[in-house]
């Protein structure tokens, strides 16, 4: 059975690719790059470190979502997931196993931003276990989303206007995209 599992890990690669929703990583790597680029910082191994490793932190939450929502999605027509149940699983361990990797190289570089980055990993992950509260779960949403450009913030230790008005615009930009995604579901 388990050897069966790390088969079609691989016979599935570009399908469980797909639940990581890479467009979505390809965000929240380049919105940390831009959150240190606010500051000022150049471009060195605590910053890609940061982007990628809150790059897969962003996946791993929608490959988990599309775990747990698996019987929701179905009537969506989206069915990878309520039909490979147990390569979700297994992949979102090994990502969730290389992610923990990753905080802890960059604790060793930053132990704050580490910590920022796992609380968003956590946050994200517990948004599949909040009650169905629109409002609530689009909040929650729109909040990870906009937590990469606030890496930088936490670096420095403090705030500034740039930072904190281009995390409130992206927060506003996607709470209306979730409640307008909510109201075309519904």
């Amino acid at each position: 059975m388990k050897e069966r599992v790390l088969v079609n890990l691989w016979k599935y690669r570009w399908e469980l690719f797909g639940a990581l929703r890479d467009s979505v990583m390809v965000y929240a790597f380049a919105t940390t790059i831009i959150g240190y680029h606010l500051w000022g910082q150049t471009i060195g191994t605590l910053v890609i470190l940061n982007a990628i490793t809150f790059a897969l932190v962003t996946g791993n939450i929608m490959m988990f979502n599309d775990s747990i929502d698996r019987f929701h999605d179905r009537k969506k027509g989206k069915v990878f997931a309520s039909e490979h149940t147990n390569e979700i699983r297994l992949a979102w361990w090994l990502m969730s196993a290389f992610i923990c990797v990753l905080l802890t190289m960059l604790s060793k570089l930053h132990p704050t931003v580490a910590a920022f980055t796992a609380g968003v990993w956590w946050l994200g992950l517990a948004y599949s276990f909040v009650p169905h509260w629109y409002v609530a779960q689009n909040a929650l949403v729109a909040t990870c989303s906009a937590s990469p450009v606030l890496c930088g913030s936490v670096v420095y230790g403090h705030w500034n206007s740039t930072i904190s008005n281009t995390a409130l615009v992206l927060f506003g930009m996607i709470i209306l995209r979730e409640i307008t995604k909510d109201i075309e579901d519904a």
